[in-house]
């Protein structure tokens, strides 16, 4: 019987969050033989004004010049406008490190998990990379460069002055979502009604060497096909990268040591997907938060090739099998998902990146933030397509604390262009992430992306354009959406693919009768919160209000004092935002406050009435509507937002009514 882990049953048992954060990160790479791993992530430094100055990696511009005090916070008063020329400019940094080229085998790469975005990269001052994709890990071979002492050096190119540049080349003017669909670098990071702009660059995730001898196994998908009572019917998808011909044998076995599969392949040179079919008897299944124990099978996995050379791997994995399901019935057509046969109505909201400089989010962090949603009776968020795809921490949380994961795609509120670069350059981001995500039984679903269907067909975008640069810009949108993403998801996942969200926008009657929607009557279009009880859809994945943060929370961001002050009002990023929160005030609650103290209180007290007023709504028609997912989780900074949890953890009304409601409705 393979050994399987509760993670979060153990989590209450622990002295410490970091032993809960060591437990998380089985599965354990345990190389043998095959591979020699260094880390790259000290020595860094950065130039400014004529020195270098010490950093470590994962690093930020921002974050390093604000460390030496050269700039001051960021997020405190109005000194985001003191910040456009970091933007602007131009980065160095370097490193040197020292190898024993005696440990290194036939092969050695130079690895980044993530490079924020444009940047150069030189070894011992040979140019080996030129990166252009945040979202995209970078390999590099390097063995025939390498020293005992060498050096890395980078620059760093602003995203804002290439984003223009191909803005302008490009042969559609005005594209809708502006310059910022050009580049693949986190759209928030460009301002959006919640988040403030600022266009860092750096290295977002760490970065070390990678040597090894005749192969590397560059991926292990460990995919759930289907479950009986008695058996789970499993898949091992494998990415072999092979730099000659290679016999190779695969075993894979139980915690006990019993063989669950044995396999023998002939690995060419080039990239080698290898699927081994399984099975594991008396299945414990996985279930999501609130229906059952999120149970993780340890796995491990072993190749020899024919040399004699070694290398071994275990794996995390919960068994369950999950699908969207969208059928004909009586009503229009259903939008719900199915857990292990069982329809499950989802509990939860959106999230966001929890900062605007993703290199200063620790472990402990992603821990606090997910086990509230946990422990709120949440069992589902939606990772929005406008931030970023987590870091691996995130969704390993995610397992293990059963919340399922709506993932976004990378494209939000934009006509994404699809010249032959651009498009190679997405068909690598999109195969990359999914096989990086696959064997999590966290991931209920692949969307394409969020609103461009809505706004393309809806918001009018369509008007500023001739007949055949509609054409073109169409055209580009069923390459991405329609083609490229949805074929990267059949290719290496069993999980199901969403095109675009919402299906329907809210001026299309559809919305209430298929598909997922967002309801904006509410706040944008000034609609009461009895809407919430009017306009009930399958699945609702986006409705929302805005509201204050904590005082000690504007207090932190200088921009607590007078309700006009200029600091407050620059940590307010909707056009509209106090005017609609002072339209609803002044309508469901009879009166707009006039101290700071009591429009904190009230705003809070007005979002929690309105949002849960649409929660009831959903959960009192569940079976025809069969999700609600409120906007938003979290923050990414200390503004006023529509954020249950503020910047800095603090918790406001909404999350509380949510939990009540939530967990009340988990005991039924």
């Amino acid at each position: 019987m393979v050994r399987y882990l509760s993670v979060f049953g153990i989590a209450y048992h622990l002295c410490s969050v970091k032993q809960l954060i060591l437990l998380l990160l089985i599965p354990i790479s345990a190389w043998a033989g095959n591979s020699y791993q260094k880390s790259l992530n000290t020595g860094w430094e950065f130039f400014y004004k004529g020195n270098w100055y010490k950093t470590v990696a994962p690093f930020a511009i921002h974050t390093d010049l604000l460390k030496y005090n050269f700039i001051p916070d960021p997020f405190y008063g109005e000194n985001e406008k003191l910040m456009e020329w970091i933007d602007s400019t131009q980065w160095k940094y370097r490193m040197s490190f020292h190898l024993d080229l005696s440990e290194l085998k036939n092969n050695t790469e130079l690895v980044f998990d993530g490079i924020d975005t444009y940047a150069a990269i030189y070894l011992n001052g040979n140019l080996v990379l030129k990166a252009n994709n945040m979202f995209r890990q970078w390999r590099v071979d390097m063995k025939n460069l390498l020293k005992d002492q060498n050096t890395i050096e980078i620059v760093f190119y602003p995203a804002t002055i290439i984003a223009d540049s191909l803005y302008k080349s490009y042969r559609i003017d005005n594209l809708p979502g502006g310059n910022q669909v050009m580049v693949r670098k986190a759209q928030y990071q460009f301002g959006w009604d919640f988040s403030p702009r600022f266009l860092s660059c750096g290295l977002w995730q760490g970065v070390r060497i990678e040597s090894f001898s005749d192969y590397r196994i560059d991926r292990v998908m460990l995919l759930t096909d289907s479950v009986t009572s008695d058996l789970a019917f499993l898949t091992a998808k494998l990415l072999i990268i092979p730099k000659t011909q290679v016999l190779l044998t695969t075993e894979i076995t139980d915690d006990q040591g019993y063989i669950l599969a044995r396999h023998q392949a002939q690995v060419k040179t080039n990239d080698t997907v290898l699927n081994i079919p399984f099975q594991l008897s008396r299945p414990i299944l996985w279930w999501c938060n609130g229906k059952g124990k999120q149970q993780l099978y340890l796995f491990h996995f072993k190749w020899r090739s024919a040399n004699g050379i070694d290398t071994s791997l275990s794996i995390q994995q919960g068994i369950r099998t999950l699908r969207l399901i969208k059928e004909k019935d009586s009503a229009g057509i259903s939008f719900y998902f199915s857990l292990n046969n069982k329809p499950v109505f989802m509990k939860g909201a959106n999230y966001v990146p929890q900062d605007m400089f993703l290199n200063r989010v620790s472990d402990t962090q992603y821990l606090h933030l997910l086990t509230s949603v946990k422990e709120a009776g949440m069992n589902m968020i939606r990772v929005w397509g406008g931030g970023i795809y987590e870091k691996d921490i995130f969704y390993k949380l995610c397992d293990s604390l059963g919340i399922l994961v709506w993932q976004d795609f990378m494209f939000a509120c934009g006509m994404y262009p699809a010249d032959s670069l651009y498009l190679d350059n997405i068909t690598s981001e999109a195969n990359y992430q999914v096989q990086r995500l696959a064997s999590h039984p966290c991931i209920a679903l692949w969307c394409g992306n969020n609103e461009i269907s809505e706004g393309w067909q809806r918001w009018g975008w369509q008007n500023d354009y001739a007949a055949e640069e509609r054409q073109k810009l169409e055209a580009d949108y069923r390459t991405i959406f329609k083609q490229i993403l949805p074929e990267a998801v059949t290719k290496f996942s069993n999980s199901d693919y969403h095109e675009s969200s919402p299906e329907f926008g809210r001026g299309d009657p559809q919305h209430i009768r298929q598909g997922d929607a967002h309801n904006w009557f509410v706040w944008h279009d000034g609609k009461p919160f009895s809407d919430f009880e009017n306009q009930v859809p399958r699945f609702m994945s986006e409705f929302g209000f805005q509201s204050m943060p904590a005082k000690e929370t504007l207090q932190a961001a200088g921009a607590y004092g007078k309700l006009d002050n200029q600091a407050l009002q620059s940590h307010q990023k909707h056009n509209r935002g106090f005017n609609i929160i002072n339209e609803y005030m002044s309508r469901e609650l009879g009166r707009i406050p006039e101290t700071i103290d009591e429009y904190i209180s009230l705003s809070q007290q007005l979002q929690a009435e309105g949002v849960i007023k649409g929660i009831r709504a959903h959960l009192k028609a569940e079976s025809y509507c069969m999700g609600s997912l409120f906007w938003q989780l979290n923050d990414c900074w200390p503004g006023v937002t529509w954020s249950a949890i503020d910047y800095f953890g603090r918790k406001k009304k909404l999350y509380d009514e949510a939990k009540k409601i939530f967990t009340e409705e988990s005991q039924h």
